[in-house]
């Protein structure tokens, strides 16, 4: 279903350790100041983070709902916290470390990280995801709601 595979960089002149480094550094930069604001605010308390705006003009929970507090919770170790806020964000944590990791790894190596979806993929998270929006709205899924 996911196949991503490193592949050496062709056509492109051999760049030193240095310039392979430059992009994971600049996100770096800037994933961690945002971490550690996350940490530190707590998001249970109003006016430190914006409300979502889908919830706002509709009044329905999105996919996404939820996902600050989650990530608020995770950082402070309490994955069943995070998991009532919202059901996908452990395992979207635990993706978005494996692709950062497998990223690294290649920019180290000096390699490219692609991925080739099959072409169903695409529709099948779609699908996913509205179903998941559509049960998360319906009373008597609180499990899927943010609490």
């Amino acid at each position: 279903m996911f196949t991503i595979t490193e592949r050496p960089t062709v056509g492109a002149p051999e760049v030193g350790r240095r310039q392979r480094w430059l992009a994971p550094a600049v996100i770096a930069a800037a994933a961690v100041p945002g971490t550690a604001y996350l940490y530190r605010m707590n998001p249970y308390e109003p006016g430190h983070f914006p409300s979502c705006i889908f919830r706002s003009l509709t009044g329905l929970y999105c996919p996404g709902c939820g996902l600050t507090r989650a990530t608020h919770d995770l950082l402070h170790l309490d994955v069943a916290s995070a998991f009532d806020r919202n059901p996908l964000a452990p395992f979207l944590a635990l993706f978005a470390g494996y692709l950062a990791v497998r990223w690294i790894v290649a920019r180290w190596r000096g390699n490219q990280l692609t991925w080739e979806p099959k072409p169903w993929l695409s529709t099948a998270m779609f699908v996913f995801f509205f179903a998941f929006t559509f049960l998360r709205n319906l009373p008597g899924m609180e499990l899927l709601s943010p609490v």
